[in-house]
């Protein structure tokens, strides 16, 4: 079993995402968050076949439907913790942290200094 912290930014809210193979192409997802948002995301995904987390574009990926469905900001990281715990769980990627760091205008010109 895999399980993904996310630290949603600005908003404070967190959330765990934890998948565990239940079959060869399928996970069970388990959610546990502090958002409404993503609680009603949790209620519709118990279960994601390997389709689901390799489907492309983003846009006609399930949990990205579901998550808009949802109320889920566009900017929420939710629902790509979700596809990145079931590809570890799935073997289709390896397990690597994911980070989004912001600099601004300013901390980019002292730093070149």
């Amino acid at each position: 079993m895999i399980t993904v912290h996310i630290e949603s930014g600005i908003c404070g809210l967190e959330t765990k995402v934890s998948a565990c193979r239940i079959q060869r192409k399928s996970v069970r997802i388990a959610i546990r968050s502090d958002c409404e948002q993503v609680i009603a995301l949790s209620n519709q995904l118990h279960k994601i076949d390997m389709m689901d987390v390799i489907k492309n574009p983003i846009n006609k990926n399930l949990i990205y439907e579901k998550g808009g469905k949802c109320g889920l900001h566009s900017g929420c990281p939710v629902p790509c913790g979700v596809i990145k715990a079931a590809e570890v769980e799935l073997g289709l990627a390896l397990m690597k942290d994911v980070r989004i760091v912001f600099k601004n205008d300013k901390q980019v010109a002292d730093d070149a200094t």
